[in-house]
């Protein structure tokens, strides 16, 4: 008989995160036995919690993996980087808005909606997590962006215009989940993406002009590597 492979404890770990979050995603967080969720990892429930102490720590865990999943990447560390500037604010925006409302992760998406349904723990996990470690980002590239004269308004409230991109384009992703469009535009996804971002950067209080000059026309996020370019238009 064939021996069986062994894997290291790390590994064994991103196993159990990879064969849980469908079942999550599927039955929500208090849906989901530990049972359930050993048997979709292929281990003991003993095992489960010898790595996960909880289903709170399991539930954290599946997030911090894809948020270091994103981060890490070298394209994503090079803007963060990058001294504050409305070019940065804007790359920031279309990377934000574009990692959520792209058509991947939807496992991810999906979670996120049954815990909206249900506690909010997993949802309020996330959103304390970009508000802790990455909010700065933003708030600082949008003080240099009013220091040169490219935001003429919107100052006073920073923070809503990051969160309100947020929630966009969590909205459009959830509307995409279905499989099918809900909606007929009557332009490409691609397009659709496209004046969602320019219709953020206006209420944020961009002018016109700084728009045009910092987005580029496809809005191609700085890290698209994640995306299928599959439906991007080029007009």
């Amino acid at each position: 008989m064939k021996a069986r492979k062994r894997v290291s404890s790390e590994e064994r770990r991103e196993l159990i995160l990879e064969a849980v979050i469908p079942v999550f995603a599927e039955k929500g967080f208090h849906g989901a036995t530990t049972r359930t969720l050993a048997e979709a990892a292929g281990v003991s429930e003993a095992l489960l919690y010898k790595h996960f102490p909880s289903k709170d720590s399991l539930y954290a865990a599946i997030f911090l993996r894809h948020l270091g999943e994103k981060t890490e990447q070298p394209e994503t560390q090079a803007l963060l980087a990058e001294p504050p500037s409305t070019s940065k604010l804007v790359r920031l925006l279309q990377l934000m808005f574009h990692d959520i409302a792209e058509p991947h992760d939807d496992c991810l998406a999906r979670l996120m909606a049954q815990s909206v349904h249900s506690d909010g723990a997993f949802a309020k996990t996330v959103l304390d997590t970009f508000e802790q470690n990455f909010m700065h980002f933003f708030l600082e590239s949008i003080e240099a962006a009013h220091a040169c004269g490219d935001l003429c308004h919107g100052k006073e409230l920073p923070r809503l215009g990051v969160w309100f991109t947020h929630h966009l384009a969590v909205t459009f992703k959830l509307l995409t989940l279905p499989g099918t469009n809900l909606v007929d535009y009557g332009r490409s996804r691609a397009e659709v993406l496209e004046e969602c971002l320019r219709f953020i950067l206006r209420g944020m209080g961009f002018r016109e002009a700084s728009i045009d000059q910092h987005l580029p026309t496809t809005a191609t996020p700085p890290t698209s590597k994640t995306s299928s370019p599959k439906g991007r238009s080029s007009r």
